[in-house]
């Protein structure tokens, strides 16, 4: 009997070998998330995270995109603007990358979206009070109102309390000096300001300081110095900036005797404003710039999975994270379903032909790369509970 020849030993035993090989990984592309992972803001970030994960881990449950399936880079930018920047280089340069979400401080957001637009790839900022002016729309998009829709809020707050006069204040953390433009915590208080005017209301006090207590003049003598030299107290304080300062601010207003209500901007949704300023947070009001999830019916299915991931409760910008993530996956989606692959120019088109709806409503936005609809909830504290009472 003759012996096989050597040619089909060979075939059969390639046969035999790539039998044993599985099925080629599938393709896969990445999702960018720029947030605080560190330093006094690090809560914030891993909120953000988690729902990130969350958003991630569903789409490709489903299958992914196409063929191809989403990977979740995470990069700290410290709240601070030049690692802002530099976190956006670094997502740019990545030819996988397809799309950031994130920068939930505004002075990130400033300093990261010129490198954004440069490259060409969408980033969806979520919640930082940008004005109207500071996107120069896609493929940059704000997820969250604008500066002036916070300042809106602010007037109408105003005149539901029957205020009539108005201490404007903000907070500046960095240092004076020519040609440095404001800090976009001041740009929120001057759109206060001038819709102030248009309303009629007066301005007891209003100015960009760059020192709460300690060094220089307390923030709140100088309120009081304002009072006395126009002999009159301001009837509600609207205080931009962080919660670090907003709450010692507060708290040194109200030793103080200053009584009027205080309502602080989006920098003051976060829950250590309650240790920073003690009991004199009770009854004190606050912007976000959506909901708390906990709040939301609707949201149960997404309450689960994220108490189930992190221990705790997702804050507001937790949710429009998840929301804003499904939002640019939907976009490459509907892309892929007329034979687009995934890319950045695909991602600008799915959001900017949008809708997609979310858990926090719909999102949508213009051609300017604003949210259509963009909403602003005010909370009011009470006691010393997080996140305090919804106010209509």
């Amino acid at each position: 009997m003759k012996k096989p020849h050597g040619l089909w030993l060979v075939a059969i035993l390639i046969l035999l070998l790539t039998s044993c090989i599985p099925p080629s990984a599938p393709s896969t592309v990445k999702v960018g998330l720029v947030a605080s992972f560190s330093g006094r803001d690090a809560a914030l970030g891993y909120n953000m995270l988690v729902a990130a994960r969350l958003a991630i881990k569903e789409w490709n449950e489903r299958g992914g995109v196409g063929g191809y399936y989403f990977e979740l880079v995470a990069q700290d930018d410290r709240n601070d603007p030049e690692l802002g920047a530099l976190q956006a280089r670094k997502m740019a340069l990545d030819p996988q990358m397809l799309g950031v979400i994130g920068h939930p401080s505004a002075e990130s957001a400033l300093a990261a979206g010129p490198v954004y637009r440069q490259a060409g790839l969408p980033a969806v900022l979520v919640g930082p009070a940008l004005r109207e002016e500071d996107l120069g729309g896609p493929p940059i998009f704000l997820l969250g109102p604008t500066a002036q829709g916070m300042a809106r809020e602010v007037i109408r707050l105003a005149e539901a309390m029957g205020a009539h006069r108005l201490a404007v204040l903000a907070f500046d953390p960095g240092p004076p000096g020519p040609g440095r433009d404001l800090p976009p915590s001041a740009r929120l208080a001057l759109s206060v300001e001038h819709l102030a005017r248009s309303a009629g209301l007066e301005l007891a006090f209003g100015g960009v300081v760059s020192h709460v207590s300690g060094q220089g003049k307390g923030l709140s003598e100088q309120l009081k110095d304002a009072e006395k030299t126009k002999d009159t107290r301001p009837d509600l304080v609207f205080y931009s900036g962080g919660y670090a300062e907003g709450g010692s601010l507060l708290a040194e207003l109200r030793q103080q005797g200053v009584r009027a209500p205080f309502l602080g901007g989006p920098g003051l949704a976060n829950p250590d404003l309650l240790k920073i300023a003690g009991p004199a947070a009770s009854g004190a009001y606050y912007l976000s710039a959506f909901p708390y999830p906990s709040q939301i019916p609707e949201a149960s299915s997404f309450l689960s999975g994220y108490r189930a991931a992190a221990g705790t409760d997702p804050w507001p910008q937790a949710l429009l994270v998840y929301d804003g993530l499904k939002a640019m996956l939907q976009g490459l989606d509907q892309a892929s379903k007329v034979g687009q692959k995934p890319s950045r120019e695909a991602l600008r088109q799915g959001l900017v032909q949008g809708p997609s709806h979310g858990l926090s409503g719909l999102v949508a936005f213009d051609a300017q790369g604003h949210q259509v609809g963009g909403r602003v909830q005010v909370y009011q504290i009470e006691g010393l509970t997080w996140p305090g009472r919804p106010v209509q």
